[in-house]
């Protein structure tokens, strides 16, 4: 027995399964399907109706910059703290994050010099090698991610 079936019915028999295509961004893109927590993280991939649409804002303060700084400052602060609790060979981790704190601080309080911090980064950057000890090469390693971090960040914004 053999169906006959019309590209328009095919067409919906297609659509209505989920499969790989369905799932991918294009799809989405075009049937305006993805979510507002997407369009919020990588505003740059959507087009300006779409950010409307859901409501998204994207103006370009210096408080994302400073929220940022802040939310990242907490997290390595207690990363930190939980490093020298431990003691031993977490007190490596505990040098790494250590260093960054000063860094968030001044980028949460507004006082973040872009120009200065490239300086740093290209500096830091520098004096990384291989004969330092395992203290040194965290904290340098650590310096060089947070400016880097921020350095980044607020080209973003």
């Amino acid at each position: 027995m053999k169906y006959i079936v019309s590209e328009t019915q095919l067409k919906k028999i297609i659509d209505s399964e989920i499969d790989e295509r369905s799932r991918s961004f294009a799809f989405t893109r075009k049937k305006r399907l993805f979510p507002k927590s997407a369009m919020m993280s990588n505003p740059d991939r959507f087009k300006e109706y779409d950010k409307e649409v859901k409501g998204i804002n994207e103006e370009k303060t210096s408080e994302v910059f400073d929220e940022f700084a802040d939310k990242r400052m907490g997290g390595a602060e207690k990363i930190a703290n939980n490093a020298k609790e431990k003691g031993g060979p977490s007190m490596l981790t505990y040098h790494h994050f250590i260093v960054k704190l000063p860094y968030y601080k001044e980028a949460s309080e507004g006082k973040f010099d872009m120009d200065e911090s490239k300086k740093e980064f290209t500096k830091t950057l520098k004096s990384i090698s291989l004969n330092m000890n395992q203290t040194e090469f965290q904290r340098e390693v650590g310096r060089l991610e947070v400016l880097g971090e921020l350095i980044i960040k607020n080209k973003a914004i």
